[in-house]
């Protein structure tokens, strides 16, 4: 048997070609191109919060000038002379909470 492999090709490119055109005629028929999509649960959004927060606490305890502000801020709570005021404490809570 001969096999002829220009006979081959055609067959090969004509169903190539019924192909695409059965593609660009579906695509044609259902409007736009349907894309997927990605959404996310409520509990996965908290988490990622969380472990941005916790990312962004780390980051500003490893500073170097932070140690030594821990230390400090250790002795004042341990003497009792460490004292937050409302609105300070207030305004912290609410830029990261809006801006965080």
């Amino acid at each position: 048997m001969k096999i002829n492999p220009i006979s081959s090709y055609n067959t090969y490119k004509s169903s190539y070609k019924r192909t695409v055109q059965r593609a660009a005629s579906l695509t044609q028929a259902e409007g736009a191109v349907k894309t997927d999509t990605i959404s996310f649960s409520p509990e996965a959004v908290e988490q990622r919060e969380i472990s941005q927060t916790a990312g962004s606490i780390l980051r500003d305890m490893n500073r170097p000038e932070s140690t030594s502000r821990l230390l400090a801020l250790q002795k004042a709570v341990e003497n009792g002379t460490y004292r937050v005021s409302a609105d300070e404490l207030a305004d912290a809570i609410l830029s990261r909470a809006y801006f965080g």
